[in-house]
């Protein structure tokens, strides 16, 4: 029987409540309200999370240059946490280390008089903002389906809730509301379920490289004092190998907390890496333990960055949508910063999206933002840097010596356009790999997974569908004896683990801190991820 779901007509729909979304929704109602368009249009933001922010997690060095845009006196009102007063670069050995001098330094890794914020404080903000001036948000709605008609993208449709772990309707089932819009704006971060399925069905990775992922784990720590506030500081080295991309960043809030995190390349050889573990080991390293003693770790997060840069962007246009921020990839890696980029590109297609609003061909509109973004300071800022990211995929020394090449020649060395490997190219046999004895935990500044896990405060209904999907057991097998099931290590929130009795992997999708790194980490690409049908998930304040 076909399930009758109740219809939901908007104008403009945005799927995420993120940066991208946000940004664009708040600019389109102010040149809504400029043009004084009549009726006036509704536009609606979909968030999957409990509560704007939950599931917004970024260690971030903030642009403010979009944000000013958006609001002129948003230095005096926005959450910013702290000016970057203090900042230093360190390479670290496994017990000593060196600071890299200032001058040394490149300039898109100088921060001195940027802003640190909390993304999900920002997001918070941001989503006040946007009700105030018409915008709907609607949380706990995780957008499920794409409608494609005539070859066009209509809308989309929420899960369906109320299933028990079968799939069967529960007592409290309720299906899925159908939301349709003259234009649908898919920002659901990196790898967004929505936003590849869309990819895909139009084509719009044709002709590019493979995207590059990293994973970030990140930890906010409450110091007895406020001896951080303001200070950066990057590493480089300990405790990931020379063959492994990433390194780690300590962040000065307000109220005496610190964001500390560790970043690594998901195309790491070792198939037992384990980011939260190695954060671990990174938070005892001498250089750190004086910034960090005393503390006591109150939130965990994880999410996975898009690095691929500017060969990597795909088109940003399918018939009724536009994709934004990091569902295209847009982070700036030399800079660490992506969240400027985000809003840009939010802010450009609002103008798109009035047009269409004002002249009736939303989708003629639509198709100029491809156009639009290619000549915005969004796509030169990346063109700086195209080739940054794909140099270190033998390594951190060679890519260290051919990005300061990139540097000195407008982007390039002696290749433009660096072919990118899979992930599984670099990935050695297990046996091949010695495994490093776990660290000393503590309870409160160093931290197993479980505890870890607990801080993220994730929440999931345990009698509902897993959101994760393993089509092919028998792989998992091959994985295991091969690779060890680099998912029971990768993952941060101890979601895969491998029972030795069944010779299966066994998920517990209640742990998942929504990083959406199993899929790319897996190297069969035997894992497929969406959104919990009755919502979830980590529940960030302070990141």
């Amino acid at each position: 029987m076909l399930l009758k779901r109740e219809r939901l007509d908007v104008d403009i729909l945005f799927v995420g409540a993120g940066p991208a979304g946000l940004s664009c929704a708040i600019r389109l109602a102010q040149r809504i309200r400029r043009r004084n368009i009549q009726p006036e249009p509704v536009l609606l933001v979909l968030e999957k999370g409990q509560e704007i922010g939950n599931h917004n997690l970024s260690g971030v060095l903030l642009d403010t240059a979009p944000l000013v845009e958006l609001f002129p006196d948003a230095l005096s009102h926005a959450p910013l946490e702290s000016q970057v007063r203090e900042e230093s670069v360190y390479w670290l050995l496994r017990r000593s280390s060196f600071q890299i001098p200032n001058l040394l330094l490149p300039p898109p890794m100088r921060n001195r008089g940027m802003v640190i914020v909390s993304i999900s404080r920002l997001c918070r903000w941001l989503a006040e903002k946007a009700a105030e001036i018409g915008v709907q948000v609607l949380t706990s709605a995780a957008a499920d389906q794409v409608i494609i008609e005539q070859n066009r993208v209509a809308g989309v449709t929420t899960a369906d809730a109320g299933l028990d772990r079968q799939g069967n309707r529960k007592p409290n089932f309720q299906p899925g509301v159908e939301i349709r819009a003259k234009a649908t704006v898919f920002c659901e971060g990196p790898k967004g379920t929505l936003s590849e399925r869309v990819i895909e069905r139009f084509g719009l990775r044709d002709g590019k490289p493979e995207p590059m992922y990293s994973i970030g784990v990140k930890e906010v720590i409450e110091l007895p004092d406020s001896r951080m506030e303001g200070r950066v500081v990057h590493t480089l080295g300990y405790p990931l190998a020379l063959d492994t991309f990433g390194g780690g960043f300590l962040y000065g809030m307000k109220d005496k907390y610190v964001s500390a995190g560790l970043v690594v390349g998901m195309d790491w050889a070792d198939p037992r890496m384990d980011p939260q573990l190695e954060l671990q080991r990174w938070k005892q390293h001498p250089r750190l333990q004086p910034l960090l003693a005393g503390g006591k770790v109150v939130e965990f997060g994880a999410r996975m960055i898009p690095e691929g840069g500017y060969y990597a962007v795909p088109t940003p246009v399918a018939p009724g949508a536009l994709l934004l921020g990091d569902a295209l990839g847009l982070v700036n890696v030399p800079r660490l910063k992506g969240v400027h980029l985000a809003m840009r590109s939010g802010m450009l297609a609002a103008e798109l999206l009035a047009d269409g609003l004002v002249n009736s061909r939303m989708d003629e509109s639509l198709l100029k933002f491809t156009d639009l973004l290619l000549r915005s300071s969004v796509m030169r800022e990346l063109w700086k840097s195209r080739n940054w990211r794909q140099s270190f995929q033998n390594g951190m020394i060679p890519g260290m010596i051919r990005t300061q090449i990139q540097m000195l020649f407008g982007g390039r060395d002696w290749q433009d356009g660096i072919p990118v490997a899979p992930p599984i190219a670099r990935l050695k046999p297990a046996a091949e790999v010695p495994v490093s004895p776990a660290p000393v935990y503590d309870g409160r500044l160093i931290l197993d997974k479980r505890t870890d896990v607990f801080l993220s405060k994730t929440q999931h209904d345990e009698n509902q569908p897993a959101h994760m999907i393993i089509p092919n057991k028998d792989i998992c097998v091959k994985c295991h004896a091969l690779y060890n099931s680099p998912c029971t290590h990768f993952c941060p929130g101890n979601v895969y683990n491998w029972d030795d009795a069944t010779s299966q992997v066994v998920i517990s999708h209640a742990n998942c801190l929504h990083p959406r790194a199993c899929e790319p980490g897996c190297p069969f690409t035997n894992i497929a991820w969406q959104p919990p049908p009755s919502g979830g998930g980590p529940k960030n304040r302070l990141t």
